[in-house]
């Protein structure tokens, strides 16, 4: 039986649908989803302002105007039945599946080796953020812009050495430059749904320097209209994440720990690629303030013998020097250069996660190609591989089913986090579980006095309890530790209220 690329692709849209089908009855969670889209009016209705807006402001601190066009368009089907909203999310996925396979296909010209990266690509519990979580529909979307652009950039690049041929009638030159119109109009929708794939054009030279015989000045100004997208784009994001990056201080304290911690967290990302268990929405690594930190110094020395390795491929032409550029290329937007508050995430690893499955085949598949037996193994490996992967990304999946499941699981993995502990208060809340949400916010009061959320949440809860008391002491301390609280000095006029026309 000879298997097609119609069969592999059949095979990898039903392994991804069958380990994300148990999000779709998921509900939405409380980070986030309520601005992007239960409590955005703005995508309630299709009208050209509401479309304007999306191109004039940032949502959460981020220019996603793309992504918010989906919700408007998911509104428009479901409302607000979370249902929907998870389909699209798995669509996409999908999609992008498919894509990352016919990319590695161009490629490798292999295409059980494209299946088996791809299938890593679609099933690793890493990428359960992006797809469960419906306000990452951003990195989903810009995604399948990129993977779209880069297909049409390799189409591009392989059609033009048509014209170099002395072929008679020449070549298709319009269907040639239609081609490189496509990869940038689609680069330009990757930045527009998120600008985190400014890398792009930097990949693009890679490609041609590594899958290609030479590169030539035309090369390079091909790129000029790429370029001219990642300045824009970077400066609007800096723009439209002011408030952040105001908000984000050096993680340490200071720019030496900041920088120290950030060398150290490449060893996060390999055990988060690696080991994916325990996975969470936040975590809190290790601060280094010293050079000679253990984990600074290990992985310093790993860096530099990437980066030698990196230097031989260079020299040697060797393909995996592509894809050591592709996850350095892509993760450098979120490696807090600008310190942001979030120092690393699981979802930063969606694009660049494809680079390790392609490089294990590109410097181990040689040694293995000349043995049936090896090659045999191999395969079975990284079958097993993939459905570790799938059982460990179901189970993930779950975490996100609502608020209360989802912050249970962040204190669990993350219990020193006041943010998940304030939401954890509030899911509590939602649910009618009154009593267990002043107990999470007392803890929180009882270990720092002057978080002010957690006084807000005692506030809000009591009230809904009937106990105006101890609402209104609640509001005036946290006013007395932020008196430009208008959220405090609003509940507190309506208790007042209350308390009058109970008198």
């Amino acid at each position: 039986m000879k298997i097609t690329n119609s069969f592999l692709i059949l095979v990898l849209i039903a392994g991804t649908l069958l380990t994300y089908a148990n999000i779709l009855d998921n509900e939405f969670v409380g980070w986030d989803d309520d601005s992007y889209v239960y409590e955005n009016s703005s995508i309630r209705a299709s009208t050209l302002s509401n479309i304007k807006e999306f191109f004039s402001r940032s949502y959460v601190s981020l220019y996603v105007p793309m992504t918010m066009l989906s919700y408007m368009l998911d509104y428009q089907l479901w409302e607000l039945q979370p249902f929907g909203y998870h389909v699209t999310n798995v669509l996409l996925h999908i999609l992008n599946v498919v894509l990352a396979f016919l990319l590695l296909n161009l490629l490798f010209k292999n295409k059980i080796a494209s299946f088996l990266c791809a299938f890593i690509f679609a099933l690793h519990p890493a990428q359960v953020e992006s797809v469960a979580w419906i306000s990452e529909r951003k990195n989903l979307l810009s995604s399948l812009f990129f993977f779209l652009s880069f297909i049409s950039y390799v189409k591009y690049r392989d059609s033009r050495k048509s014209l170099i041929l002395p072929l008679e009638g020449g070549g298709d030159r319009l269907g040639i430059t239609l081609f490189y119109l496509f990869s940038i109009v689609l680069f330009l929708l990757a930045l527009l749904s998120k600008p985190s794939v400014v890398g792009l054009p930097i990949l693009l030279i890679g490609y041609d320097y590594f899958y290609s015989s030479r590169i030539t000045k035309k090369d390079l100004k091909d790129k000029i209209p790429f370029f001219f997208l990642c300045l824009a784009f970077c400066i609007s994001t800096l723009y439209f994440h002011k408030e952040t990056l105001a908000e984000g201080s050096y993680h340490g304290g200071s720019f030496s720990a900041h920088f120290f911690t950030m060398i150290s967290i490449s060893l996060n990302y390999l055990k988060l690629v690696f080991y994916p268990l325990n996975l969470s929405v936040i975590y809190h690594p290790t601060i280094c303030k010293s050079i000679f930190h253990p984990r600074v110094l290990t992985s310093i020395t790993l860096l530099a013998l990437i980066l030698l390795y990196f230097c031989f491929t260079i020299k040697k032409r060797h393909l995996s020097g592509f894809w050591i550029l592709w996850f350095f290329i892509l993760m450098l937007p979120v490696m807090n250069l600008i310190p942001i508050p979030t120092i690393y995430n699981d979802r930063y690893l969606y694009l660049s996660i494809l680079s390790f499955p392609a490089l294990f085949y590109l410097i181990l598949g040689p040694l293995i190609a000349g043995n049936k037996f090896i090659k045999t193994v191999a395969v079975l490996v990284v079958v097993l591989i993939v459905l570790s992967c799938g059982l460990l990304s179901y189970q993930r999946n779950r975490v996100w089913h609502d608020s209360l499941t989802f912050w249970l699981d962040t204190v669990k993995k993350s219990p020193v986090s006041v943010r998940a502990r304030i939401n954890l208060g509030t899911a509590y809340g939602e649910r009618g579980l009154l009593d267990e949400a002043i107990e999470e916010f007392a803890k929180i009061s009882a270990s720092d006095k002057n978080v002010v959320k957690a006084h807000i949440g005692l506030a809000v809860t009591y009230g809904r309890k009937g106990l105006w008391d101890k609402a209104r002491r609640e509001l005036e301390i946290a006013l007395e530790l932020d008196p430009k609280l208008t959220e405090a000095r609003e509940n507190l006029e309506w208790i007042e209220k209350i308390r009058e026309g109970k008198e």
